[in-house]
């Protein structure tokens, strides 16, 4: 029957070994990631992605220094899970923000924390475009580590 070889396939297409079960297993997430993926729904994670196009080369190396300070900073205000700016690979004046927080009220209360060397920098940098979004994460899952 047809419902029959649908499910031969479907077996076919399995991985076989305790490899590929691992491969899977870190895809999918283990029974502690899923206990994350709860926590993680409950907060109301919010995910902030952004990218910025500086002028030169040397505009980025201006405002390294103060991006530095930014993350490290920011790092210790409350609900932070992560944040991290990084230069591209591909362009060296674009440069990448990424922000985890725990809930919108944590990621309120760091916006109102004055940062006057990052606004300084945001102000006087020659900075050709920018763009900055932000996404409620309701789950996350871990697809691969080391």
């Amino acid at each position: 029957s047809r419902d029959h070889s649908v499910r031969a396939a479907r077996r076919e297409s399995r991985p076989q070994g305790r490899w590929a079960r691992k491969a899977v297993q870190g895809l999918l997430g283990s029974a502690a990631s899923r206990r994350s993926v709860r926590r993680v729904r409950e907060s109301e994670m919010h995910v902030i992605t952004g990218r910025f196009i500086v002028d030169s080369a040397s505009e980025v190396a201006k405002v390294r220094d103060a991006l530095v300070g930014r993350v490290e900073r920011s790092r210790g205000h409350a609900g932070c899970i992560d944040y991290q700016f990084a230069q591209s690979l591909v362009d060296p004046c674009e440069i990448l923000l990424v922000e985890k927080w725990a809930s919108q009220g944590d990621l309120d209360a760091h916006m109102a924390i004055p940062d006057p060397e990052f606004s300084e920098v945001l102000a006087t940098a020659r900075i050709r475009s920018l763009h900055i979004s932000v996404c409620e994460a309701g789950e996350e899952r871990v697809m691969m580590e080391r």
